[in-house]
């Protein structure tokens, strides 16, 4: 007996996303940083495609989700450091990314719960800042957008 086969959108996407995030950094950043982030990046790109060619057709009774606009406001989200840290600087588009990233996946958005998210993403990210440029001494991009 021949199983019908179905087609799952969540699944598809997500590969998409994962090709064009992983060919992105590969592209931009990765061949010029060593082979360890090439490696990554192209085993992302990799398993992106992966992931897309066997959505396409899944055997009957798998589990077909909706795709939320939660699930890819938060893997748009990951483009927002690589991306905008030469315009705005590490820091400030590492505090966008945890902010946003938390926000997504917060139960509850009350006054109160998103001044705990910004207070908890200035403190990862000074934390991060002490760590790395005074303490380790590493220069991270300032942006161009920034004029200290």
């Amino acid at each position: 007996m021949k199983q019908e086969k179905i087609f799952l959108e969540k699944n598809f996407i997500a590969g998409i996303l994962a090709t064009g995030f992983g060919s992105a950094m590969l592209l931009t950043t990765g061949m010029s940083r060593g082979l360890y982030p090439a490696v990554i990046f192209s085993l992302l790109t990799i398993f992106g495609m992966l992931t897309s060619i066997s959505s396409i057709r899944k055997p009957t009774g798998s589990i077909v989700e909706k795709v939320s606009k939660r699930e890819i406001f938060l893997i748009l989200s990951l483009f927002i450091n690589p991306v905008f840290a030469k315009f705005i600087g590490f820091y400030v588009a590492g505090f966008l990314e945890i902010s946003i990233i938390s926000l997504i996946i917060a139960p509850q958005r009350d006054r109160n719960s998103v001044m705990k998210i910004l207070g908890f993403a200035l403190a990862a990210t000074l934390a991060t800042y002490l760590i790395f440029t005074v303490g380790l001494r590493i220069r991270c991009p300032r942006g161009a957008l920034l004029l200290f």
